[in-house]
């Protein structure tokens, strides 16, 4: 499928986002995400998100996960 270009995997367990874009028919570029001060950041999709942002709303299991609340 010569059109699909980039896909992206959020986990919802942990903090973790991968990204998968294609930079020739037969060579993907990979990187993961795992720390909440990191930014995604996309040239091709045309988006910067903070991790913070993406996990802004999201409580995990273990208390020393989840973000702080804001004020």
């Amino acid at each position: 499928m010569p059109s699909f270009r980039a896909y992206v995997l959020i986990s919802q367990s942990e903090i973790q986002v991968e990204t998968f874009f294609r930079e020739s028919a037969d060579h993907w570029i990979y990187r993961m995400y795992h720390r909440l001060e990191e930014a995604l950041v996309s040239n091709l999709l045309d988006i910067t998100r903070l991790m913070e942002a993406i996990y802004q709303r999201i409580i995990f299991e273990e208390a020393s996960e989840s973000l702080p609340a804001k004020s």
